[in-house]
């Protein structure tokens, strides 16, 4: 088991991170089964420490999750940035990681969000927003002479990992594609298009509030619900339109389609 005093050690040099927290402590397990519950996603948690005076406890970066970070101990800055363009050879949803740096000045704008968070906060971040944490400056940018940032800092980033668990249109579109032996291999033109298709599916609370009766009917007819499928069809069809306008016949509709 690791103690206190390790922690202690470790932040001599930064940020301490736990990923996949909830298979090591069951209280932040049993918050996991709550949220996968409240939101019918899969979920991970991690916690991060990270010592006061730190000026970048992590460089900007993108994440393949929606995240809700829960502030449970002292404060921490957060800059929250608006997606990138695309760039070539790069997952969009790694940016600023394995060798690949997100530049304040050419990649990024002004910040969407530019906020100290403290205990008993929560910040949401959506899939692909880049963003970058301190504990040294206050919003304004002046050094926070110890006000703010007097004790570390510990949050929980909760995971709702739609993403990782394959459960957006774009990899809906792969399924369909590769089952009906048909080439799935494209070059995304737009940014919107590519965003668009990273949607979450609608499942869980993205689903309404007749998902608790589409889950049912699932369980005791085996089948899912005509409705459902059909609108889920429906916007599958417009996101593989606006992923390739050339490839599929829109007038005709995408049964005309190849």
């Amino acid at each position: 088991q690791t103690t206190w005093a390790e922690v202690e050690d470790a932040l001599r040099g930064g940020t301490v991170y736990f990923n996949t927290a909830g298979s090591l402590w069951p209280n932040l397990g049993a918050l996991c089964r709550l949220t996968g519950y409240a939101f019918g996603l899969p979920t991970n948690v991690n916690v991060y420490v990270t010592p006061p005076g730190v000026t970048t406890s992590v460089p900007p970066h993108t994440d393949r999750q929606d995240v809700l970070c829960f502030q449970t101990a002292g404060a921490k800055r957060w800059r929250v940035y608006a997606p990138p363009a695309r760039k070539k050879g790069v997952d969009p949803l790694h940016r600023g990681k394995s060798g690949d740096v997100l530049s304040f000045g050419s990649d990024l704008g002004e910040p969407l969000i530019d906020a100290v968070v403290r205990k008993g906060d929560l910040l949401y971040v959506p899939t692909g927003f880049p963003h970058t944490t301190d504990t040294v400056t206050d919003v304004d940018g002046n050094e926070s002479e110890g006000v703010l940032f007097d004790e570390p800092s510990v949050h929980l980033t909760m995971g709702l990992d739609s993403c990782v668990w394959m459960l957006t249109f774009a990899h809906l579109r792969w399924c369909v594609l590769q089952r009906t032996g048909k080439e799935f291999g494209m070059e995304i033109e737009t940014d919107d298009a590519y965003w668009s298709a990273m949607e979450t599916i609608p499942i869980g609370f993205l689903a309404g509030d007749d998902w608790d009766s589409i889950v049912k009917r699932r369980k005791e007819s085996g089948e899912l619900d005509g409705e459902y499928v059909s609108r889920v069809m429906q916007a599958l069809k417009e996101n593989m339109i606006a992923l390739e306008p050339n490839r599929w016949n829109v007038d005709g509709g995408m049964d005309s389609a190849e």
